[in-house]
């Protein structure tokens, strides 16, 4: 990958280790930064799966890296040759529930650095889902405050029609007390065609001044044809 201090990193700077990425090529969310070299990735994982088509999953896994480039920040939970432990537990027992909790614990002391928690249920036509997550700082972040982050999240879908559903989402820092995002969207969806407009705002504060402000507002619209491909143009 050659040296990649050399590049402003810009776009894979918000890195999170989970069991979602154990397995990726490339574990950083853009394209700055590049993980290269020779690694092990291996985890053990069960399920159970019922009569009626739910199922339980469990998986606990860890990564084991040749080098020790420093491309990974420190608290990272992969900034060593052996990673943190990451897992997964899933109980969909009915159709209708789907709950999902996922965590990375320190490699020595077992402490916790990462707790995410979700669960969807379906109600007829409206699905309600509802999320927390705890992370420990992120030391890359520099301009930003060094703490821990506790947001919950939810969001409900509604189906319209046969062809029509609509949604809407948020999130909210509770220990800062303030908002982190919303947004709304709509889609259409057939045999052929898949079309989604979606709204998002975000907050954000200036570190320096601490002054609390809609840091973006995006408008995004979705076409995909599904025998041919995707397209897609932000408007905001």
């Amino acid at each position: 990958t050659g040296r990649q201090t050399d590049i402003p990193n810009e776009d894979s700077i918000a890195f999170e280790f989970t069991d979602a990425n154990l397995f990726a090529l490339n574990r950083f969310t853009g394209r700055d930064r590049q993980e290269g070299g020779s690694r092990v990735d291996a985890a053990m994982r069960g399920a159970w799966l019922f009569p009626n088509g739910g199922q339980a999953e469990a998986l606990v896994g860890r990564s084991f890296r040749a080098s020790e480039e420093d491309v990974f920040y420190e608290g990272s939970g992969v900034e060593d040759r052996a990673s943190d432990w990451v897992g997964r537990v899933r109980l969909s027992p009915v159709p209708w529930l789907d709950v999902l909790a996922r965590a990375r614990l320190d490699k020595k002391t077992l402490s916790n650095r990462l707790t995410e928690t979700g669960a969807r249920v379906g109600l007829g036509p409206v699905s309600v889902s509802a999320s927390y997550l705890f992370t420990d700082p992120n030391p890359a972040l520099t301009l930003t405050p060094r703490e821990d982050r506790h947001e919950i999240g939810g969001g409900v879908t509604a189906r319209l029609s046969t062809y029509w559903r609509a949604g809407a989402y948020g999130r909210y820092d509770i220990e800062r007390e303030r908002p982190v995002s919303a947004g709304v969207n709509l889609t259409y969806e057939d045999e052929c065609l898949i079309f989604n407009a979606s709204y998002q705002r975000d907050w954000a504060e200036q570190s320096k001044v601490n002054n609390y402000y809609p840091s973006g507002e995006t408008l995004l619209f979705r076409i995909g044809f599904k025998t041919i491909g995707d397209f897609g143009f932000r408007a905001i």
